[in-house]
């Protein structure tokens, strides 16, 4: 608010209301324990740049917020947060959002894969069974390398037998 006075001493007032800021999104994706997690907060509606904070409540143990919106980090422990970010703009309007996080608890792997013998260029199906929170997450690795969907563990062809490694981690 700005008051002016006149020559003839009359006052007029001049109000200045902040635009509606609103924080993107509106909902979070769901996290495992242990899993690293990275999700960007984004505003709109005001004068950039915008800061960001969590104004009410409290992120889950192991994740932070910075100051340009990035909320990174690696849950430590399972249960529900509900907090509230509010992000400023160059002029100090504010908007804010809030939130809920599900943090699961990893799977728990209850039978492992079998090993398997197979012969040369022919498929083999490895199962396992794991209970927890769904929609479950796990990961397979060979070697120590994360195997993405559809990859083929391949062997090179000789006289020998040749042994891999697999494993699965959660």
């Amino acid at each position: 608010r700005v008051l002016f006075r006149s020559a003839a001493n009359t006052s007029t007032t001049l109000t200045v209301n902040c635009a509606a800021i609103a924080l993107t999104p509106t909902t979070l994706p769901g996290l495992v324990v242990g899993a690293a997690y990275s999700q960007g907060l984004t505003a709109t509606g005001g004068v950039p740049p915008y800061s960001f904070a969590v104004t009410a409540g409290s992120l889950p143990a192991g994740l932070s917020l910075s100051g340009s919106g990035g909320l990174n980090g690696t849950p430590s422990g399972a249960g529900t947060s509900t907090f509230t970010v509010t992000a400023t703009d160059t002029n100090g309007c504010a908007g804010n959002q809030a939130y809920t996080l599900v943090v699961a608890a990893a799977p728990t792997i209850t039978s492992q894969p079998a090993s398997q013998t197979n012969t040369f260029g022919s498929t083999v199906v490895f199962n396992v069974t794991a209970t927890g929170s769904q929609p479950l997450a796990y990961q397979w690795q060979f070697n120590g390398t994360n195997l993405t969907d559809n990859t083929q563990i391949i062997g090179s062809q000789s006289n020998r037998s040749e042994e891999h490694t697999s494993e699965l981690q959660s």
